[in-house]
Parts: structure tokens; sequence; C-alpha cells
């Protein structure tokens, strides 16, 4: 028992991070599996690493769960420093050595900064309710898209075209790769941290979900119609979810088997209605990514 008067062992500097020096210690095995595994951790945390991606988890306002640098990442912590030295953020601020942190990262190069953070909950009714700085809902869903590195471009491109959410949802035997993986999340610039995500939806229940409110659904194609089919773009709708999904492996051998001029014909084609979609934002008749 420490008798009073005694100082504790090993003294450490109020304000100084911890120092985890073993693989083994419960924080590192919790990033390990959040980054190189990329696996939520049983409390539902995701990581995120890089300078970047902690900097924007941080401003998204989601749950952080603790951060981490390596000896070479503290660099990093003035940049860092005007959101984890707050008083009122309430996580622990961790380091460990560089190879440590090497061993649990998912990049080839990590910059030795790393969070683990819980992506926002939200709900369908939430989902479909128009925010205040929009006039209607805009929603973007997600079919069958496989590649992590197009799930995460696909949701910046649509938190900077002022979408109000996501949803990721299987394609018959395809699946939607994980918004909140590394590689996803890298992808996405952050923008997962920021945008309302329902992940894993049944594709049929969300239909039936979004035809019950209301909400209009469009399909993006690879491919021109063909004769008797209908056309890419439905009559514009206030309240609409474009739906994206993967090419087929039949459309990818068509398009390649295509002449050079049916190409340009084809891009033509798209550029022309996306020429004309962008008018109608610009006249106020709704928004659409």
């Amino acid at each position: 028992m420490a008798t009073a008067g005694k100082s504790a062992r090993n003294p450490r500097p109020a304000g100084e991070p911890v120092l985890l020096t073993s693989r083994d210690n419960r924080w590192l095995k919790e990033f390990r599996v959040a980054l190189r595994g990329g696996l939520p951790t049983e409390s539902g945390f995701v990581g995120v690493e890089g300078v970047r991606l902690v900097e924007e988890a941080l401003r998204s306002g989601c749950r952080i769960h603790a951060v981490l640098f390596s000896e070479s990442g503290e660099r990093h912590h003035e940049r860092l420093s005007s959101f984890i030295d707050r008083p009122e953020m309430a996580f622990p601020v961790l380091r460990t050595t560089d190879r440590l942190f090497e061993g649990l990262a998912d990049t080839e190069h990590p910059q030795g900064v790393a969070a683990l953070v819980h992506p926002r909950e939200t709900s369908f009714d939430d989902f479909v309710r128009a925010p205040d700085s929009a006039c209607a809902p805009l929603l973007v869903v997600l079919a069958g898209v496989q590649d992590p590195g197009n799930v995460g471009t696909i949701l910046r491109t649509a938190a900077a075209f002022g979408a109000t959410g996501a949803v990721t949802v299987a394609s018959g035997i395809s699946g939607t790769a994980n918004p909140f993986s590394p590689k996803a999340l890298r992808a996405s610039a952050g923008a997962a941290l920021h945008l309302p995500i329902l992940a894993g939806m049944s594709l049929s229940i969300l239909f039936a979900q979004l035809k019950v409110a209301g909400v209009r659904t469009l399909a993006s194609s690879v491919h021109e119609p063909r004769n008797g089919e209908q056309p890419l773009l439905a009559p514009w709708e206030s309240r609409l979810v474009p739906a994206r999904g993967p090419p087929r492996r039949k459309r990818r051998r068509r398009a390649s088997r295509r002449s050079r001029a049916q190409r340009r014909r084809a891009h033509s084609h798209s550029h022309g209605q996306r020429r004309r979609i962008v008018e109608c934002c610009r006249r106020g008749r709704g928004r659409f990514l």
C-alpha cells in the first residue's frame, strides 16, 4: 500500500499522452481491428487514419473513442490541437512507437495519427425528412457497388452536390462495400462521416418505404436506352433518389466492342443530359446528383 507523502512511480506530466509500448495493449488491439482488419470494434467504432481524415472526424461531430499518435506523428498534434485539447473533449489521446503504429496501420506509408470514431446514427424517418439547409431531401442509393473506392468516391461526390443522405443496399447477389471501411473512408475524404448513411438495407424494403414516403426514385444506367426501354431520366420531381449500381459484365463486354464513334455519341448523349440537369438546378426546379 502506498504511504502518504510518497510520489507515484514513474510520474507522467499533466497533459502528456499515454505511451503504449506493448502490441497486446487493449487500445492497440482495437485500432488494429478497425484499421488493418477493416472491421468495427465491439462498441461499433471504426478506424480513420491520416491527419486529414482524423481532422474530418473531429469536425463531423461524431463520437470519438480515442486518438492515437505515433512518435513521428506528434508533428501533427499542433494542427489538431484546437479539437483534441478542448476540456469538453472527453476521449484519451494516446501515443505509441512508430514500429507498433506501422503494424496496425492500413496504409503503406502511415502519417502517424489515427482515431476511433462512431459513425452518426440515423433512422429512416430522419433520413427522408428534409433538413433545414435544403428544400427537399436528396438521397443517393448505392446498389451492389462492391469496390470500396467507388463507394467512397460516390459519397464524396454526393456530399459535394448537397445530398442529404445515402443508402447502401445489395443488388441481387452483389452486396455493397462497407462505406466505413478504411479504403472507403479515404476515398470519401471523410464525407461518409458527415452524411447520414443507412447501410445494409434490403433493396425491396427500401423502395417500398420510399414509395410510402412519397419519394420518387430514378436510376442511372451505363448504356443508352434501346427501343421500348424507359428513358434514363423520369420527369422531374421535387423529391428524388438517384440509384447508382455497378455495370454488369455483359454491359462491359458490349461497351468494349463499341467503335470509337459510338462511344463519342454515347458520351455526348450523357453529357447533354448532365447539362439539362444542371440547367434545371439553376432554374430552381430541384437538385440531382
